[in-house]
């Protein structure tokens, strides 16, 4: 079953999207910066760039910089899909950290993501 908002719900702002489209350079994405640049861009193309996006990208350390979680750059949620569906209401949820979720299995397909 899928939710959705009635007309007289304020609108849910996206939160989630998967890219619909690569940088031409497969998978360099000129590092974290290059891949929340290209994620800014297709949010702004789709009108959705009215606040900032992250990439859901981990990096290892490197270089004397410390690894960077991907779930520790995205904020605390819920986020929501282009039909105002919940996606994810928190963190763990998102990951499927909660006994709900590993009942459940994984709620991310493309129905639910866009």
């Amino acid at each position: 079953m899928q939710s959705t908002a009635r007309s007289t719900d304020p609108a849910k702002p996206l939160g989630f999207f998967v890219t619909s489209e690569g940088v031409g350079k497969g998978g360099n994405l000129g590092g974290l910066a290059g891949a929340d640049a290209h994620c800014q861009k297709l949010a702004t193309a789709a009108g959705a760039g009215n606040r900032t996006w992250h990439a859901y990208l981990s990096t290892q350390p490197a270089d004397g910089k410390p690894a960077v979680n991907a779930r520790d750059r995205i904020g605390q949620g819920p986020w929501y899909n282009t039909r105002g569906a919940v996606v994810a209401r928190d963190v763990a949820h998102l990951h499927g950290d909660t006994l709900e979720a590993a009942r459940l299995g994984n709620n991310l397909t493309r129905a639910t993501v866009f």
